[in-house]
């Protein structure tokens, strides 16, 4: 199980810190993209880049593995009906040698969730997504407002570049 150890605080330079933000990549992605996030959020804010084992640097850690893999094709064609990866990466062989593994464990991530109930969180929170693919449902994140005692605005917004790369100051100000 993936825990907030496998978080590294970016360039905290020992300041006085008002808020952690926890960042998760997308489906292939890795805690890198939030490279540049500390130097342009506040100081106040502490970023954590979740790294996920198997991706970035954790490549040599196994994937998360869970079911028997769909045979090549029938992935291929998954992959274009969630609409997220772009024709050209599905359509270069060596490109989709890399990654093939990356994002089916991914995947296999979300399809066996399993909810377990626990306590909410007494702590605040806001949930951002950028969503690309066609499977995305505001509804998801809606229901992580459940795992708050307090109100836990969220923002979804379309495509990854908006969003994730860069910082949003309207939640993090």
């Amino acid at each position: 199980m993936l825990g907030v150890s496998n978080s590294r605080p970016i360039q905290t330079h020992n300041r006085q810190i008002a808020h952690r933000l926890f960042c998760f990549t997308y489906a292939g992605g890795a805690a890198s993209i939030y490279r540049d996030w500390s130097n342009q959020l506040p100081q106040s804010i502490e970023v954590h880049a979740v790294q996920f084992p198997g991706h970035g640097n954790q490549l040599n850690k196994p994937l998360f593995r869970r079911v028997q893999p769909l045979p090549e094709p029938e992935f291929i064609e998954e992959l274009k009906k969630m609409g997220g990866t772009p024709q050209a990466v599905l359509e270069h062989p060596e490109l989709m040698s890399a990654l093939n593994p990356i994002l089916r464990a991914d995947l296999e991530v979300c399809q066996t969730y399993e909810y377990e109930p626990r306590p909410p969180l007494d702590c605040p929170s806001q949930s951002l997504a950028a969503y690309r693919t066609k499977k995305f449902h505001a509804s998801n994140l809606k229901a992580g407002a459940t795992t708050q005692r307090r109100p836990s605005p969220f923002e979804c917004s379309p495509g990854i570049t908006s969003t994730c790369i860069q910082p949003r100051m309207s939640c993090c100000g």
